[in-house]
């Protein structure tokens, strides 16, 4: 065997090596990634303009024909035009919403409510509603005219929408 095929001999060796090790952490890599699939991405995001949710029943009904209690409040905010719905404990805990992460309003909004201050956002309204002889936050986004006028049907069809779904 000359020099050369020496050579080339450790240099294919060295390769393979580099190979491994690189498998190995992309292995470990992707078990990280599998742990974490549950949890979203936190991003920023502006806040999207009030807009008519796709499927969005003609009828008006936001219960029937959806999967999920997200999916209720997302077609209520189609209903309304508004843009988020969020239903919290008066801990700031979020029950259910039509956002992907909204942890931050669930706190901040509820702690408002609770303790009788009113959003310094006019485009936000908050109420109570009753749930299972407790009461929770109903946290509003949207403008205040679409809100205002239709308050009492909005907030019977959340009503509606917690009791079906919870």
């Amino acid at each position: 065997m000359g020099e050369p095929d020496l050579f080339i001999l450790l240099f294919v060796l060295v390769l393979f090596m580099i190979q491994v090790v690189l498998g190995i952490y992309l292995l470990r890599i992707y078990r990280i990634l599998e742990k974490e699939e549950g949890r979203p991405i936190r991003s920023f995001r502006f806040m999207p303009a009030a807009r008519t949710v796709p499927g969005a029943k003609s009828d008006g009904d936001v219960i029937h024909g959806r999967e999920t209690i997200a999916e209720s409040l997302q077609a209520l905010c189609g209903k309304y035009s508004l843009a988020s719905c969020t239903i919290a404990t008066r801990d700031g805990l979020v029950v259910a919403s039509s956002l992907e992460d909204a942890d931050e309003d669930a706190a901040q909004y509820s702690y408002l409510y609770v303790n009788g201050i009113a959003p310094s956002d006019p485009n936000i309204c908050l109420f109570g509603l009753s749930y299972h002889g407790g009461g929770v936050v109903g946290i509003v986004k949207g403008p205040k005219e679409a809100f205002s006028r239709q308050q009492q049907a909005l907030e019977n069809e959340l009503q509606t929408i917690l009791d079906w779904w919870l």
